[in-house]
Parts: C-alpha cells; sequence; structure tokens
C-alpha cells in the first residue's frame, strides 16, 4: 500500500506544479521495448523499481543513449532479474537465491 500511496504524492505533486505525467507499467516497457519510452523526454522511476528484464533495461539503456533522461527516485532499484511468462500474460518469475550481497555470484544456470 506503501508504494500506492507514495505515487499518488508524486502525482498529486507534479499535478500541483501543472506537470503532465503518463504512467507506464513495467510490462509495457518489456513487451513494447523503447517504442514505449521514445515519446518521454523524462522518465521518474517509482520507489523501489526492483525487478526488471533484460528487456526493459535493454529497452532503458537504448531511450537513454538517444537522450532520454531518468530521474531515479528508488532505493534497490534494477537489481533483480525477472522473466516474464509469455503462458500466464502479467506474471513474471523471479529467482532470488542470494541475499543481496554480492561477495561472491553463483555462476549462470547454477541457482
Amino acid at each position: 500500500m506503501r508504494k500506492i500511496e507514495e505515487l499518488a504524492n508524486l502525482n498529486a505533486f507534479l499535478h500541483h506544479l501543472g506537470v503532465g505525467q503518463d504512467v507506464i507499467a513495467d510490462e509495457d516497457v518489456h513487451t513494447e521495448g523503447v517504442s514505449a519510452l521514445a515519446p518521454y523526454r523524462v522518465i521518474v522511476t517509482g520507489t523501489h523499481p526492483e525487478y526488471r528484464s533484460t528487456a526493459m533495461l535493454d529497452a532503458l539503456e537504448t531511450w537513454l543513449r538517444q537522450g532520454g533522461r531518468l530521474l531515479y527516485l528508488g532505493g534497490n532499484g534494477f537489481y533483480w532479474r525477472v522473466a516474464f511468462s509469455n503462458a500466464w500474460p502479467g506474471a513474471i518469475e523471479r529467482r532470488r537465491t542470494e541475499d543481496g550481497v554480492r561477495n561472491w555470484q553463483t555462476e549462470p544456470g547454477e541457482s
């Protein structure tokens, strides 16, 4: 619930300033790629943008290289890897075998 309240506060603040905004879901960026981000000059992350797919990171990197600007308002973000399910739209798989400390990391496929 806290994330929703914080997003509502940000939207209220932008509305108060007269700044128009859109909300783009992570799944939109995953499926549409950089075209979901292309219309925007600035993107503001939510408060905890933690789970990202490779497609989402690639889209964001491409958009940034094309001149986009990112305001990162989160903590612990862009950290855990996820995969979207083709069989169940809207579902993601997250494997969290590590504890968040990276003094040693498993090889791909070991987790």
